[in-house]
């Protein structure tokens, strides 16, 4: 499998319309990329491992409906400001530490209608209010930004 995790948007829609690629197969390339860098960049606060593959393999057996999906397998991360059921939501802030939703925003669930794949919760600064993103965080500087620009 060559490394899918850089396809854009439309490259990845493109990609499952014509089958070159499986869902799974690019969730599970993200998900190498995730636990190879993130160590070093500290992007992600939380990584879905398990859920982010259970949904690609539910995705996979709709491929039939992948143009009427406009997120279709599209790998996404939510700030970590937003609440998904049953993933730590810190907001940035020591204060929630290990807080765990019971539910999932609204427009998280757009997304995952849309067929979008949570794959983790993005760091941000403590409740998302600085300028400079991450820069500040509590929970270790997000790097990902002074490495990949």
């Amino acid at each position: 499998m060559s490394d899918l995790s850089g396809l854009d948007i439309k490259s990845l829609l493109s990609g499952y319309q014509k089958k070159e690629f499986r869902v799974t197969d690019v969730i599970a390339s993200c998900l190498k990329t995730i636990e190879s860098k993130n160590p070093k960049l500290n992007a992600l606060l939380e990584v879905s491992k398990e859920s982010a593959l259970k949904r690609a393999e539910s995705l996979e057996a709709r491929m039939g409906e992948s143009s009427k999906l406009k997120l279709f397998g599209v790998p996404i991360a939510i700030k970590d400001n937003l609440l998904v059921k049953g993933t730590q939501c810190t907001a940035g802030s020591k204060i929630l530490e290990g807080y765990r939703s019971p539910y999932t925003a609204t427009t998280v669930k757009q997304l995952e209608d849309a067929g979008a794949i949570v794959i983790g919760k993005a760091n941000c600064d403590e409740f998302a209010i600085r300028e400079i993103p991450t820069r500040h965080t509590v929970f270790n500087m997000d790097k990902s930004s002074l490495f990949l620009s």
